[in-house]
């Protein structure tokens, strides 16, 4: 009776380190997931700053255009990247 109780018992344990073990692993996969999206909302963020520093300095519709064009590009390209 005492050896099916140890048994029980370290079984008890190991299922307890593997849902431990899960745990960690999707935290550290939510963190992960956290962490890509807040640099692709920083490096967006920054695309769109220079395409701003651009657009004030353009002249023509033709230069809008091009700017506007170049953003969304890039900013099309790093989010197939991420």
């Amino acid at each position: 009776m005492e050896r099916r109780e140890v048994k029980s018992q370290d079984n008890l344990e190991r299922l307890v380190g593997n849902l431990q073990t899960k745990m960690q692993v999707k935290d550290l996969q939510t963190e992960i997931n956290h962490i890509r999206s807040q640099t692709l909302r920083e490096v967006i963020a920054e695309e769109f700053e220079k395409a701003a520093e651009k657009l004030q300095s353009a002249t023509s519709c033709e230069d809008i255009a091009a700017v506007l064009i170049q953003v969304f590009s890039e900013i099309a390209q790093l989010l197939k990247e991420f």
